[in-house]
C-alpha cells in the first residue's frame, strides 16, 4: 500500500499489547500455515500506534523471530491508530484507476487532515463503489504520517529484514475475513478488532468497505488499570488476574470479580454506542446481519456474552485459520487458545509484494 516493496514475505502485526507474526505459503489448494508466533510487547513502548521505545520493541521482535527460526527476510507490516492513520471518503467523477492515480494528489490536498501538509504524509486510495446514476465513484483517501511509517520501516531494516509492503490494519482484517468467511454481495457485516488500547471497526458490504475507523479508547488496558487502582496491584499482577479471570480452576476475590465485570461492562457500553452510531450512517438498503470480532480483549471473561446481550445481534469470534491448511509441524496450541489474535497478521501475510 505504501512505498516499500519486494518477494515472499511474512506478516508482522506490532500491537500495543502483543507482537504477532504469521507466515503463509500459497498452494494449488489454498493457503498453508508455515510459521506463527507471539510475544508480549514491552509495556508502554507503543502508544496509539506510535513506537515510543524502539530498542525494547526491536529486541522483542528479534527474540521472537530468532526463537521461531524465521528465515524469510521480507516483511509485510501493518499500521493503525487514530492519530497516525486517517481516512476520508470522497466522491470523484468516474474514471479509470490510472486516471485517478494521476489526479489523486490534487484531490488529497483538498482533504488533508488538519495541521498536516501533503509532504508530511504518505497517501493512498481505495475505490469503494461506482455510482453510474451520479456519474461518480466513491473513493477512500488514506493518509499515514511519514514519521510513523518511516519509524516502522527503520525498525524492520535495523533488524535485518526488508519491509516490502506497509498496509493498513483495518484492510488486513478485511482480507483475513474474506479468505475465511462467505458473505453475499448484499450482506453487511461489522469487523471489530478489540485490542488493549484501541479498537478497529470496519463495516463491509460484499467486497466494499462502508465505514472504517480506529477508535482510541482503552479496552483491555482499562480492566488492568481498574484492578490496579481498586486493589493496589502492579501492572503485571493486575494483567495476569485479568487474563486468568473465568478460566477453569482460577479463583479470585469477590471484589476483583466485581471490578473486572464493571470495567468490561463499561468497555462494551462504549463499543455498542460507537457501533450503533456507525450503523446509523449506512445507506438505508444496507442489510446488516452480524458482527465478527477479533483481538485479545474478547477472550477475557464474559466479554463476548456481554457484547451479545448489549447489541442484541449475532456475534462471532473470527477464526482466521478456518480456510488455512495447518501442517503437523505447527504447534496448534496458540491457534486453539487465541485464534482471533492473529487475524490482522494473517491478513498481512496474504499480501503480495508489488500489489
Amino acid at each position: 500500500m505504501w512505498p516499500f516493496r519486494s518477494n515472499k514475505a511474512f506478516g508482522l502485526d506490532i500491537g500495543t499489547y502483543s507482537i504477532k507474526f504469521v507466515e503463509l505459503s500459497e498452494t494449488s489448494k489454498g493457503y498453508k500455515l508455515e510459521n506463527i508466533g507471539i510475544v508480549r510487547t514491552p509495556p508502554e513502548s507503543i502508544v496509539d500506534g506510535e513506537i515510543i521505545n524502539t530498542p525494547a520493541v526491536s529486541e522483542a521482535i528479534r527474540s521472537l523471530l530468532r526463537e521461531k527460526r524465521v528465515r524469510t527476510r521480507n516483511v509485510v507490516i501493518g499500521i493503525g491508530g487514530h492519530a497516525s492513520v486517517m481516512q476520508k471518503k470522497v466522491k470523484v467523477p468516474i474514471m479509470s484507476k490510472d486516471e485517478l492515480e494521476n489526479q489523486i494528489k490534487w484531490e488529497a490536498e483538498q482533504h488533508l487532515p488538519s495541521g498536516l501538509t501533503i509532504d508530511e504524509v504518505y497517501m493512498d486510495f481505495v475505490i469503494l463503489d461506482t455510482l453510474p446514476e451520479e456519474g461518480q465513484m466513491e473513493v477512500a483517501l488514506l493518509f499515514a504520517k511519514k514519521e510513523l511509517v518511516n519509524s516502522y520501516v527503520a525498525l524492520i531494516k535495523e533488524l535485518g529484514y526488508e519491509p516490502v509492503v506497509v498496509d493498513y490494519n483495518a484492510f488486513a482484517l478485511q482480507n483475513c475475513f474474506r479468505l475465511n468467511y462467505s458473505a453475499s454481495e448484499d450482506e453487511t457485516v461489522a469487523l471489530l478488532d478489540i485490542g488493549a488500547s484501541m479498537y478497529m471497526l470496519n463495516i463491509i458490504k460484499g467486497d466494499k468497505s462502508l465505514h472504517v475507523r480506529d477508535v482510541p479508547r482503552n479496552a483491555g488496558n482499562q480492566i488492568t488499570e481498574e484492578l490496579q487502582k481498586g486493589l493496589g496491584l502492579d501492572y503485571e499482577n493486575a494483567d495476569e488476574m485479568k487474563r486468568n479471570f473465568g478460566k477453569e480452576g482460577v479463583e479470585i476475590s469477590a471484589e476483583a470479580e466485581k471490578i473486572i465485570k464493571n470495567a468490561t461492562a463499561a468497555i462494551v457500553d462504549n463499543i455498542v454506542k460507537d457501533l450503533k452510531r456507525a450503523l446509523g450512517t449506512l445507506p438505508e438498503d444496507s442489510h446488516f446481519s452480524k458482527i465478527y470480532i477479533s483481538g485479545g480483549t474478547p477472550l477475557l471473561g464474559e466479554f463476548v456474552n456481554m457484547l451479545k446481550s448489549a447489541i442484541e445481534m449475532e456475534v462471532e469470534y473470527i477464526n482466521p485459520f478456518k480456510q488455512i491448511s495447518i501442517p503437523s509441524k505447527i504447534d496448534t496450541k496458540l491457534i486453539e487458545e487465541m485464534p482471533g489474535v492473529f487475524s490482522v497478521a494473517v491478513g498481512l501475510a496474504m499480501r503480495k509484494p508489488y500489489e
